[in-house]
């Protein structure tokens, strides 16, 4: 791949991932993405720094060495399948003078990740009310509510599926487990 088509799909990834936190609960294509892994390696690349400071769940083959630090201290978390094991519940949520510095959840699916939960979401970006279903587990999504009850302070997060695409829950969407 040459220099300039790295570049533009690099922006394209960089597009999609804001794409899908500008319209929670829709997916967009990630494009170049042949599975949920190489997708993941693309939207890191393409969305932090080298030194962003990243929880990894698991063994993990990142495009370039970011500094690997536990979960409290993660400004980025990259979990396989539908649950952190925890780690939603131990990522920073930002302050009051820097919500920006809440982390970042990176949901990956993986052979086993057949855990779907329905919901509804609503707030920013979506239009009254959108029933989906998410590749996480209703307890995850509640570790997901507790973590973004003070607003503006919480967490977001990106879910990459089987397909390679993305589908994204900023911290100001209100989700509520169908069922």
């Amino acid at each position: 791949m040459s220099t300039l088509s790295a570049v533009i799909a690099g922006h394209e990834c960089f597009r999609a991932a804001l794409s899908a936190l500008a319209h929670p609960g829709r997916r967009f294509p990630l494009a170049g993405a042949v599975d949920s892994e190489v997708a993941a390696c693309a939207l890191i690349q393409s969305l932090y720094e080298p030194d962003m400071p990243i929880c990894c769940e698991g063994d993990w083959a990142l495009p370039v060495a970011h500094h690997r630090v536990p979960a409290e201290q993660a400004r980025v978390l990259l979990v396989r399948g539908p649950t952190s094991g925890g780690g939603l519940a131990r990522a920073p949520r930002g302050s009051e003078e820097h919500p920006s510095h809440g982390a970042t959840v990176l949901y990956v699916a993986s052979g086993e990740s057949a855990s779907v939960t329905d919901v509804q979401l609503r707030g920013p970006g979506v239009d009254g009310l959108l029933s989906t279903s998410l590749a996480l587990t209703a307890a995850e999504l509640a570790d997901r509510a507790a973590a973004c009850e003070r607003r503006p302070l919480g967490v977001d997060l990106l879910l990459v599926g089987a397909d390679g695409s993305v589908t994204g829950l900023p911290r100001s969407t209100r989700v509520e487990v169908v069922g």
